[in-house]
């Protein structure tokens, strides 16, 4: 008989932090409200977003035809997209940060395929239009290392005194409550998770698709509880090509 205690301490310990993640994620979401209530509640978001007659109501989604028809990503939603390797799910996820931090609402960037310095140099690219190529190959001229360094100076007076934007470094096994915890420390006004099918929930013996159901479960009501909107992405299988491709061919489809 196998006396060894270490799995059952695992488990505890996985509760254990599980619970502390989400210790002090009750809102009032979770009391019972009256009609009178959601209904009051719904007509001064309603009349917060009619004043904003120049602007969209939510977090910017990076692109201006995806603002027009959503009117950016609302505070509970769960996003997902999905694509092939190399279909520019990054580049999407980078876009809508950049941009929603450009709205001051304090965005997170969880990274699970690249180190947030290859992000950075994407990033420089976008703001600044300086080709990310030459960083990573450092052909780049002294004008443009002034650009950036000036740049930075910029950014540091933004975050000492007003926002910021997140860079989570999560590597290739990091586990979802582990994220959530950090989501709650650091209060961002939305989160966005690139390869959120790596994401770990703790015990090893799930299948897979187990494992992705429960993280994207996680990541949802991580949304509802902080009411924030998280945007998520996920691969597609091989068979999601061109017009094959569909909600069937999402990686582990029927998990999400």
């Amino acid at each position: 008989e196998n006396d060894d205690p270490t799995p059952d301490l695992l488990e505890l310990l996985e509760e254990l932090s599980k619970t502390m993640a989400y210790a002090s994620a009750s809102t009032d979401i979770h009391k019972v409200r009256t009609m009178s209530q959601i209904i009051e509640s719904a007509l001064k978001q309603a009349i917060i977003r009619r004043r904003k007659t120049d602007e969209i109501s939510g977090v910017s989604m990076g692109f201006d035809f995806l603002d027009a028809v959503t009117n950016g990503a609302q505070p509970d939603d769960f996003i997902t997209w999905s694509g092939r390797p190399g279909s520019a799910k990054t580049h999407l996820m980078l876009n809508s940060f950049n941009a929603a931090f450009d709205q001051g609402k304090n965005p997170m960037f969880a990274t699970f395929e690249m180190s947030p310095e290859q992000l950075a140099t994407r990033l420089v690219e976008r703001r600044l239009g300086i080709s990310s190529k030459s960083l990573r190959f450092g052909q780049f001229t002294s004008f443009a290392e002034k650009r950036i360094l000036n740049h930075i100076e910029e950014l540091l007076i933004i975050e000492q005194n007003k926002y910021s934007g997140f860079m989570y470094n999560g590597g290739m096994s990091s586990n979802v409550h582990n994220l959530i915890a950090e989501v709650k420390l650091r209060k961002p006004g939305a989160l966005f998770v690139d390869g959120a099918y790596l994401l770990q929930a703790g015990k090893r013996n799930k299948a897979k698709w187990e494992v992705v159901s429960e993280t994207a479960t996680e990541l949802k009501q991580c949304a509802m509880n902080l009411h924030i909107p998280v945007i998520a992405s996920y691969q597609l299988n091989r068979s999601g090509k061109g017009k094959n491709a569909g909600l069937d061919t999402i990686m582990y489809s029927d998990a999400m």
